[in-house]
């Protein structure tokens, strides 16, 4: 018992040392904004000469860049007037800042494994060694996130090939037509209250034309972004540059124009050192002299605009984010529902309805959606709306939820099963049970520390939607779903040894990095799919689900 809390105390007193190392070396007497400004850079120059971006190191350079953003309001100065000029010192010290934020990152993830039992620590002198035990879905967000991105960044490379004799300014208009749309979300106009989807959309579309005219440069530049200089990829606006951009936001409520503004802009959330709000969630920065600046990296490259603002809301105005997310949830069945009516016409769908639980003290629970074709197959769904959660405890919140509805679905089917008869009268089902399987559908998050579950899949909605379209009947849903757990553990990583130097200790850490043969083979079942997309005529917006539903299913399956 004595080893065990000398152990403890141990970890607890490393990483103190950790966490407070970074803002310590922070000199209060450097100008804030200047400061940001400068780790901007060095991120940029990072990122792009060391071909960061898309590799698992990108979520360490990311927090770092928050990390230095976040500590920075809390401990330096606002100055009056914004020096943008580039200062080779400052330069130097922000770019090690990064590297070290970088590095950080890396250990915040073990830690709080460390005080949950899941690693453990051995020390030597001032060598430090973690054993960390094998995580079921450690890397499942990369892959998919991975997927999406990678697809996303080929996307407007090769719509930049395909345009190179445009004009320029033509091209970043159609870059951003193609980045908008690249993403499928379920938002509509009234979402985004008080204000419109057009007011907050005018300000991001203002921002992401602005990225994609950077993106054209540096895509003509072969990336060299040593020949470009990192200084002409940041975005600044001046003053009359922000009176501007109000002519992009259609309301004639100023106040509401501010309150879309702000929503776009950092603040730091809590007086702790550890960053709560992440850069690519409120990506512009203002000064006291009206200036605003933001990185295209973090703007373009890291999710849709409506999780970014959806996961903002959820930190700094959770009551409206509560609001939305029940919104967009609510649609999730009635979309699920046409897309099943359009594939397959004989089978019956059962939303919202009631069960008897056998031996529970609350023994009637609401299921979410019941699907049962014409030979007594069945799905039933349970919907969740997770976003990605953020810190350790959120993940560990959200996996427990993911882990009770996993735990819950048993005794779910058993009820619908030993409720057959009711159900089948009450909803005029005129077939008998034969087999019945359960999917949870999470908006995209499908566990970290989550067990993988051989009988119950947990897949994103993107993943049963294309199930459905590429389904010939209902059985090869469910196996459509289930093939998520199939791929993902095969997908092979690279693992190597990283030592490096943090806060007087020497830390030995393992890193992991996707097999480039993976990178390959996606890029080519990509290639086909992305030029038809670059090249497509077909609708962006659609009046009702229906036409929602069947272009899921037509998109899809293409």
């Amino acid at each position: 018992m004595k080893k065990v809390l000398a152990i403890e105390e141990k970890i607890n007193e490393v990483e103190e040392k950790i966490d407070k190392w970074l803002i310590d070396r922070l000199d209060s007497s450097i100008p804030r904004n200047k400061y940001i400004y400068h780790c901007n850079l060095a991120f940029i120059d990072i990122v792009i000469d060391q071909k960061i971006l898309f590799t698992p190191f990108e979520k360490h350079y990311l927090f770092s860049l928050s990390y230095n953003t976040h500590i920075a309001h809390l401990k330096l100065k606002e100055e009056l007037n914004f020096d943008y000029s580039f200062d080779h010192a400052l330069y130097a010290f922000a770019f090690d800042m990064i590297l070290r934020g970088m590095q950080y990152s890396m250990l915040c993830d073990i830690f709080p494994l460390l005080h949950s039992g899941k690693a453990t620590m051995r020390i030597e002198g001032s060598n430090i060694f973690f054993d960390v035990r094998s995580i079921p879905k450690k890397n499942y967000r990369y892959i998919s996130d991975y997927s999406i991105r990678k697809a996303l960044s080929y996307t407007l490379q090769t719509a930049n090939g395909k345009f190179t004799n445009w004009d320029d300014e033509k091209i970043a208009m159609k870059l951003s037509d193609l980045y908008i749309h690249f993403w499928n979300e379920n938002m509509i106009y009234s979402d985004y209250e008080p204000y419109s989807r057009l007011d907050w959309g005018g300000i991001s579309f203002f921002f992401i034309v602005a990225s994609m005219r950077r993106f054209n440069k540096l895509y003509k530049k072969d990336f060299d972004i040593v020949s470009l200089d990192s200084q002409k990829m940041m975005i600044l606006l001046s003053h009359k540059g922000v009176e501007e951009l109000r002519g992009f936001v259609p309301t004639t409520n100023d106040e509401l124009y501010k309150m879309a503004l702000e929503d776009n802009i950092y603040k730091p959330i809590g007086k702790g050192s550890f960053p709560k709000l992440s850069v690519s969630e409120a990506p512009l920065n203002s000064t006291k002299d009206g200036f605003i600046f933001a990185n295209p990296l973090v703007i373009l490259f890291n999710d849709s605009l409506e999780t970014r603002f959806l996961n903002y809301l959820r930190k700094s105005d959770n009551e409206r984010y509560l609001r939305i997310k029940d919104k967009i949830k609510e649609r999730v069945i009635p979309l699920i529902i046409e897309m099943i009516k359009y594939k397959f016409p004989e089978t019956v769908s059962i939303p919202n309805f009631h069960v008897k639980i056998p031996l529970k003290k609350k023994n009637k629970r609401e299921c979410d959606l019941l699907i049962v074709d014409e030979c007594g197959f069945a799905l039933y769904l349970e919907i969740k709306h997770f976003y990605y959660p953020q810190s350790f405890c959120e993940t560990k919140k959200v996996d427990a939820e993911l882990t009770k509805a996993l735990e819950k679905m048993p005794d779910q089917l058993n009820a619908i099963s030993e409720n057959w008869g009711n159900i089948k009268s009450t909803y005029r089902i005129n077939t008998e049970l034969t087999e019945l399987h359960g999917i949870i559908v999470s908006h995209r998050y499908l566990g970290y520390d989550v067990e993988i579950d051989l009988q119950t899949p947990i897949v994103s909605a993107a993943n049963l939607y294309e199930s459905i379209a590429e389904a010939n009947n209902l059985r090869e849903v469910f196996l459509g779903c289930k093939e998520i757990d199939d791929i993902y553990p095969t997908v092979r990583f690279i693992r190597k040894e990283l030592s490096c130097y943090f806060a007087g200790y020497n830390f030995n850490l393992e890193i992991e990095c996707l097999d480039p043969l993976f990178e390959i083979s996606l890029i080519k079942s990509y290639r086909e799919q992305i030029y038809r997309n670059v090249t497509s005529t077909k609708p962006k917006s659609f009046d009702n689900i229906s036409d929602l539903a069947h272009a899921y299913l037509e998109e899809f399956k293409s």
